[in-house]
């Protein structure tokens, strides 16, 4: 996330952590980084507001 946005980690944790609080994503640990999961996007598509495909794959 921080190479894609080019933000430093704070600014990335912070907005993660916003996003959680709104429910907007899930998080689960997975080694030492994050699984974020968009909440209510259970089907793949290519595209709504973001585009999912880049979401998904990174």
């Amino acid at each position: 996330m921080i190479a894609l946005t080019n933000l430093s980690r704070g600014p990335v944790a912070a907005g993660l952590e916003l996003l959680r609080e709104l429910g907007a994503i899930t998080s689960a640990k997975n080694g030492n980084g994050c699984i974020c999961t968009l909440v209510g996007i259970d089907t793949p598509g290519d595209y709504c507001e973001l585009p999912q495909g880049h979401l998904r794959t990174g």
